[in-house]
């Protein structure tokens, strides 16, 4: 209720208040000697701190109006010039590209170099290495993989050792051959990634071959 109250006064009071305001404005622009603004407290303070020790002379000029200063003042005249920019500027050096078609983002994050120095390999045929030798260690072997990427034998074993690709496990159950299905149509499991099916009894064992208890 205050809140209304409040708003209807100042709708009330608008009107007075505007009365007259540009020649109240342009009266109070002609004085000679406006009053100044109150300083805060603190700032009041800093200033007499600095003049405290200062002769006379320097106090009575900080309060009294400099009119050399004033009159060099009316001589300062700032001036700005617009830059104009052109519109769509065109190198004729390089020119903007003209597909305007939305561009895939590539599958491990970064453009693939289209030529690839001895003994070094992407990323790519990194991961399809390493799932190879996964799937069948016995013939894809450390050095065929070597001799078919150009690398170092000893690179080769140390990659095979230290990475591997991801395999889901699925558990022996009425659903899993549904549930096989349905995730090796996962990104997870595509297109480098394997799954494998755990035999009956196998899931009910820990990592020691003991039975679980139920």
């Amino acid at each position: 209720m205050g809140k209304v109250a409040s708003s209807l006064g100042y709708k009330v009071t608008r009107p007075l208040r505007e009365f007259n305001l540009e020649q109240r404005v342009t009266r109070e622009l002609k004085k000679e000697k406006r009053p100044t603004a109150p300083r805060h407290q603190t700032t009041a303070a800093l200033f007499e701190e600095a003049v405290r020790d200062q002769p006379e002379e320097v106090k009575s000029s900080l309060r009294e109006k400099d009119t050399d200063l004033h009159q060099r003042l009316k001589s300062v005249y700032v001036t700005s010039q617009d830059v104009t920019v052109p519109v769509n500027p065109v190198n004729p050096d390089r020119p903007l590209p003209m597909d305007r078609s939305v561009t895939m983002d590539p599958e491990f994050g970064f453009i693939e170099p289209k030529s690839v120095p001895y003994g070094k390999v992407t990323l790519r045929r990194a991961v399809e290495a390493i799932s190879r030798h996964q799937e069948d260690p016995v013939l894809w072997t450390a050095r065929r993989l070597a001799i078919e990427h150009k690398l170092s034998i000893e690179l080769t074993e140390q990659m095979l050792k230290h990475f591997q690709t991801f395999i889901l496990v699925v558990p022996p159950n009425p659903k899993a051959k549904l549930a096989s299905d349905s995730l090796s149509r996962t990104p997870l499991t595509a297109p480098h990634h394997s799954v494998r099916q755990l035999p009956e009894g196998e899931a009910d064992q820990d990592s020691k071959g003991n039975k679980k208890k139920s």
